[in-house]
């Protein structure tokens, strides 16, 4: 279809989508197409005053008492806003650290669950840090590290397999960070799940005193909390976590089928788009085509694709870049528009 058609189609879908209210809860400047929530999500309008308020009062009034009041609970109550958007059950998921962290802590407690096997297998192309935890965790046991392709996974698992990494359901453990698609804010904290037949036999390597039992009893020796609690570690980032907090209240009564309906229909939508009008430009598409095989972003290969992102950022059009060539374009149901896709071919196909 032409842009003027694709222009109309866009008005159509927009004005069905059931979730066009929800990008009223977002702080995006004027004139500003976003579409690298896949890196950091944008500012909420209640993450704002809710920190507003934190500082304000929390901190500035009731100082030490607000962690008797309120911050002591944070990461369990943040966990469980987190556990229903990915399908997982209550007091199975608890906020804390960093992705990567998370991620070490999974793999030491998978790795012994399975003291007796030598290899851990990894997906070759999954984000570097993953790459970097994996080696660590493996050198540190004197393991094997597998690392394959996605397709090559299963041909890789045997029975000196102890544990593997990959974007799967039903899994033991699973993390995630807070400042991309939940929008909590730059560096908001992770999250850990630990599926709940692991939960009482499950172990992890940074014994910090907010994973103890009785953190306030001072003890000597270590003493785990009973269930997700075990993996916390140390004092609980308050004004970051506070904001993640806020930002989830967006999800409070929206349907994961329709968050991910749309998702589809955006990244659909582009790349219909792409095989009209950017694909004869040169551009190439590094994304599945099938939507059961890719998330919510679309990946362009482009000679030049780095110098184009920049200067699409100088015109109010966010995106990202790897090397080499690629160009990331996030799509993010929350707030992200058919019309703003158009908008985004009709500036890529004038280059």
């Amino acid at each position: 279809m032409n842009l003027n058609e694709a222009r109309l189609h866009a008005q159509e879908l927009d004005a069905q989508d059931a979730l066009s209210s929800l990008r009223s809860h977002f702080d995006i400047p004027e004139g500003t197409l976003y579409f690298d929530g896949n890196s950091l999500g944008p500012l909420s309008f209640r993450s704002r005053e809710v920190l507003n308020r934190t500082i304000e009062f929390e901190w500035r009034e009731r100082l030490i008492r607000s962690w008797n009041e309120d911050w002591l609970e944070m990461p369990a109550r943040v966990g469980n806003l987190i556990a229903p958007i990915i399908g997982a059950a209550p007091d199975t998921v608890i906020c804390a650290d960093n992705t990567s962290i998370n991620l070490h802590k999974a793999l030491m407690a998978a790795v012994a669950l399975r003291a007796d096997r030598s290899e851990i297998v990894v997906d070759i192309n999954n984000f570097p840090t993953d790459i970097y935890i994996a080696q660590s965790v493996a050198s540190q046991h004197g393991m094997k590290l597998v690392a394959v392709t996605a397709d090559e996974i299963i041909g890789a698992i045997n029975a000196n397999t102890a544990v593997v990494t990959a974007k799967v359901l039903d899994v033991d453990f699973a993390v995630g960070c807070g400042y991309k698609y939940l929008n909590g804010g730059p560096g908001a904290p992770a999250f850990i799940y630990v599926a709940p037949r692991l939960l009482e036999t499950a172990g992890q390597p940074l014994q910090g005193w907010w994973g103890h039992a009785e953190p306030f009893e001072f003890e000597v020796d270590y003493r785990p909390a009973v269930g997700i609690a075990r993996f916390l570690t140390g004092t609980a980032n308050v004004l970051s976590m506070k904001s993640l907090e806020a930002a989830l209240e967006v999800f409070s009564g929206v349907s994961l089928e329709k968050l991910r309906e749309k998702s589809v229909s955006l990244t659909s939508f582009f790349i219909d788009l792409f095989d009209d009008h950017l694909a004869p430009r040169g551009f190439t598409l590094a994304s599945p085509r099938t939507p059961e095989s890719r998330g919510s972003h679309v990946a362009l290969g482009f000679a030049g694709g780095k110098e184009l992102v920049a200067a699409m950022a100088a015109e109010g059009i966010i995106a990202d870049s790897r090397p080499p060539d690629l160009m990331r374009f996030g799509f993010a149901p929350l707030y992200n528009t058919h019309q703003e896709v158009v908008s985004l071919v009709e500036r890529l196909s004038s280059y």
